[in-house]
């Protein structure tokens, strides 16, 4: 009987490297246009960059996305964007149902059980699932940003705004079309809630949400015997934790500092907000020379731990952090 091929016979590392590599490389040519600079063109080495950063979602950048890019060039970083958040999140899917197949029992425990809903045999299903959740979730936060951003910009504006945001913030990626990233919202509670929704959201994963929702549902079907599963324990309370303890440190720490001059709900506002995208999102609502020492070892700290397996966020991952 002839075997079924599969995505996974051939090398997933050959099939990981080739996609970012072609996407970065498409990226870095398109940004190099003069159609996609405002002024003077991007040098090859800045627009491979450039690429290299959104499509790998890291947040790094060597210009002014909101005036040195045309809306062209905008739009390719936002596709960049999108493209490697789902990358991200599809490969390590793949990669999860792989190595669950070929693990321990005892390290079993901590990686969800995907034999049920998330296998080899609905892996297209399975896909689709993590584009109509990633579309819904950035749609959802692109309405309510709006909400706020109609206020401040003109109509076009505050729409394309509150979409490139919302993409940026669930894809974890941090790059924003303000010179000043988001410090003009340090005393906008609302804006700053929708983007930790969108990063924590992205940080969890489509393993972690799609789990939850399915406990939820079934709870509403009167299932009482529904269970979330260690892995989305660990990454629930796990991140619960590392966002309330980094708010609480970055409070004591800057609360006579740099937030000296603010209210103290928006002190504990820009706290949580700090400490929710220092993990992997790196938009800042705080000027960051300006924190002292301790703060900015806690942030390194924090992005080297990054956020949960199967996710758009970085780091090494803090379910390593748990005993299986």
């Amino acid at each position: 009987m002839k075997k079924q091929k599969s995505i996974f016979n051939h090398k997933p590392e050959a099939l990981i490297f080739s996609s970012f590599f072609l996407a970065a490389l498409i990226g870095a040519i398109l940004l190099r246009l003069p159609v996609s600079c405002a002024k003077i063109p991007l040098s090859g080495i800045d627009a491979l960059f450039m690429s290299v950063s959104a499509v790998c979602v890291t947040g790094l950048s060597v210009a002014d996305i909101g005036k040195d890019l045309t809306l062209f060039g905008q739009l390719v970083i936002l596709v960049l964007i999108q493209l490697g958040g789902l990358g991200i999140m599809t490969f390590s899917l793949l990669f999860l149902i792989a190595i669950g197949k070929k693990m321990p029992l005892y390290s079993k425990l901590c990686v969800p059980d995907l034999s049920q809903d998330v296998s080899f045999r609905n892996i297209k299903y399975s896909v689709f699932l993590i584009f109509a959740m990633a579309l819904l979730i950035e749609s959802a936060g692109a309405v309510l940003l709006f909400f706020d951003f109609r206020n401040h910009y003109t109509f076009p504006f505050a729409v394309y705004s509150s979409i490139f945001h919302s993409v940026s913030a669930y894809c974890n990626a941090g790059f924003s079309l303000y010179p000043d990233n988001l410090i003009g919202f340090n005393n906008n509670p609302y804006v700053m809630s929708i983007l930790m929704y969108l990063i924590v959201l992205g940080g969890l994963g489509f393993v972690v949400i799609h789990e939850v929702s399915r406990v939820v549902f079934n709870k509403m079907r009167n299932d009482k015997k529904s269970r979330i599963n260690l892995h989305s324990k660990i990454a629930l309370t796990g991140s619960a934790g590392f966002v309330i303890m980094g708010a609480v440190i970055i409070w004591l720490l800057e609360k006579q500092g740099i937030m000296r001059d603010m209210p103290l709900s928006h002190q504990i506002f820009n706290s949580f907000f700090l400490s929710v995208t220092s993990r992997t999102a790196g938009f800042n609502t705080l000027e960051m020379s300006r924190l002292t020492n301790p703060t900015l070892f806690l942030l390194l700290s924090f992005m080297f731990i990054g956020g949960c397996p199967g996710s758009t966020a970085g780091g090494i991952k803090y379910i390593l952090f748990f005993p299986s």
